[in-house]
């Protein structure tokens, strides 16, 4: 029997990665520590990244036709400058693709970028620059 695709599990997998790299990451929005360390604009900036876990598809055989899955991740790196959030940005994708994803039951087979782009968020107040990539996560039965 097969081991279906577990969106939990996939994407407790990318976080977890993304942290052993030693990045701050979120799950879903900015984590306590990163961020402002004091008053904003004044203080230092630790920069960060919000991981959100987009859907996908999955195919296979007439047998089991899920047992493949493809799934899409962003991974919002987000800085005080244009520099810290696309420097933040530059480490995630040498963890995505270079480093092995490990997913309980499933055997990732492919992971590709698809870069976004720096842009400046003026809503707050120093405005914060973010790298919004998205990642599509190949996986099938191990």
């Amino acid at each position: 029997m097969a081991t279906l695709h577990m969106e939990r599990v996939t994407t407790d997998a990318v976080i977890a990665n993304l942290r052993a790299a030693g990045l701050a990451v979120g799950d879903g929005d900015a984590p306590d520590d990163a961020g402002w360390q004091g008053t904003p604009g004044q203080s230092t900036f630790k920069r960060y990244v919000v991981v959100y876990p987009l859907g996908g598809t999955s195919d296979g055989t007439i047998a089991n036709p899920d047992e493949t899955a493809m799934v899409r991740y962003q991974t919002s790196c987000v800085g005080a400058t244009r520099s810290q959030a696309e420097g933040l940005a530059d480490a995630i994708r040498v963890v995505m693709l270079t480093w092995p994803l490990t997913i309980p039951g499933r055997v990732g087979m492919l992971i590709r970028l698809e870069p976004a782009g720096a842009f400046r968020e003026d809503e707050g107040s120093p405005p914060l620059w973010t790298v919004p990539d998205r990642y599509r996560v190949h996986t099938e039965p191990a």
